[in-house]
């Protein structure tokens, strides 16, 4: 399996203290590398117009994308267990929005925060 194309870069944000009308906790956001940002512990982020701003990094969890012969697998490693995968690179990211969204749920259930499951 090779990894995918910086184009196709995501992230699921963890926080969004200071910026709630900006970012949607558990939300998969697309991202792209910015060297100057990196230096400020920040990430260029492209909201759903295409416009890109820049937030703390460590506001996100990056999320694997991996391309094969039978589609392309997705995880968030910051998150044991979830993942998903598709036919196309945009499909599986769709279905592991659903699946962050379910495995958000299970954690509230037990009474955990996510990422102590």
């Amino acid at each position: 399996m090779k990894r995918a194309s910086n184009q196709n870069r995501f992230a699921l944000c963890l926080e969004n203290a200071g910026y709630p009308a900006s970012l949607e906790r558990w939300k998969i956001y697309r991202f792209f590398e910015d060297a100057d940002a990196a230096t400020h512990g920040q990430v260029r982020v492209v909201d759903e117009s295409g416009e890109d701003y820049l937030f703390p990094r460590e506001y996100f969890a990056p999320i694997a994308l991996r391309h094969s012969k039978e589609g392309y697998s997705v995880s968030v490693p910051d998150l044991p267990g979830c993942w998903s995968q598709g036919r196309t690179a945009r499909e599986a990211v769709g279905n592991l929005q659903a699946a962050v969204r379910e495995y958000v749920s299970v954690a509230k259930d037990l009474g955990r925060g996510p990422r102590e499951c």
